[in-house]
């Protein structure tokens, strides 16, 4: 996966290679995160993180997440215990790889100390706990969101397990029909055959909510994530924190698109 930050102007967009900085210093803002923990931890001893916007990085100190654990009680009562094990370090969530931890800690963990909560969209929702990175931010931090999955088969779990708003459709540059073919995990887009279903683009979806920010948006579209983030106005839907999945990707693609 990858998880970049930033504004949301076309300026503050632009990737600067001039800005970086150790992702456990006091002030970074811009990481790749590795699907793979190994990766991940090599980032987290070498200089990868890309700096460019000081005040996106809110970083925990260990001293702090302590005394953050000492009075946190879980958004639901049933998963306490889950989160702050994964909070201490002593286990992963549902997330693959920990990318859910790996953002919160990073990006979000002073907010929560301070009382805050967030907005996320996760677009490739997909089930409700099981390889998802927003399940931690919902059930564990009390986070509102979209959930974005046009697979019918997902929707009656996630709307029965989940607190987030189930969006049915897919995210388009505009609105339209397109037909899907739906295979497990796997959706295709066959724009002329399959399953009729109605796509917007993202600010149309958060318009319902009353939203125009997202603070953290994950996106694994197994493939359609370039197609996905060329469709989306970033001056209409503000977006703090954005995870995508690159195992279909081009990596060099995705850096220069991003």
């Amino acid at each position: 996966h990858r998880a970049r930050a930033g504004r949301s102007s076309s300026r503050s967009r632009r990737y600067d290679r001039s800005c970086r900085g150790d992702i456990h210093s006091a002030r970074p803002i811009a990481m790749v995160a590795g699907a793979t923990p190994a990766l991940i931890a090599s980032l987290a001893v070498s200089a990868s993180a890309r700096v460019c916007h000081g005040d996106a990085l809110q970083r925990l100190s260990d001293e702090g997440l302590e005394r953050f654990l000492q009075t946190f009680v879980a958004a639901h009562a049933s998963d306490h215990d889950e989160c702050v094990a994964a909070m201490n370090g002593s286990r992963y969530t549902s997330s693959q790889f920990g990318q859910d931890l790996f953002v919160w800690r990073n990006f979000f963990a002073a907010h929560a100390a301070a009382g805050r909560r967030g907005f996320y969209v996760e677009s490739g929702a997909n089930k409700p706990k099981a390889l998802s990175n927003t399940w931690f931010f919902d059930r564990c931090l009390g986070w509102a969101g979209l959930c974005v999955e046009p697979n019918p088969m997902y929707h009656a779990a996630l709307r029965r397990e989940r607190t987030c708003t189930v969006v049915p459709e897919c995210i388009s540059a505009t609105p339209e029909r397109l037909g899907m073919r739906f295979s497990g995990v796997i959706t295709t887009v066959k724009k002329s055959s399959g399953n009729k279903v109605d796509c917007n683009p993202l600010d149309v979806m958060l318009q319902r909510v009353g939203q125009t920010h997202v603070d953290f948006w994950s996106m694994d579209l197994e493939g359609y994530e370039r197609i996905v983030i060329n469709s989306t106005d970033f001056g209409r839907s503000e977006v703090g924190v954005l995870l995508v999945e690159d195992f279909h990707l081009s990596n060099r693609e995705l850096d220069l698109q991003l």
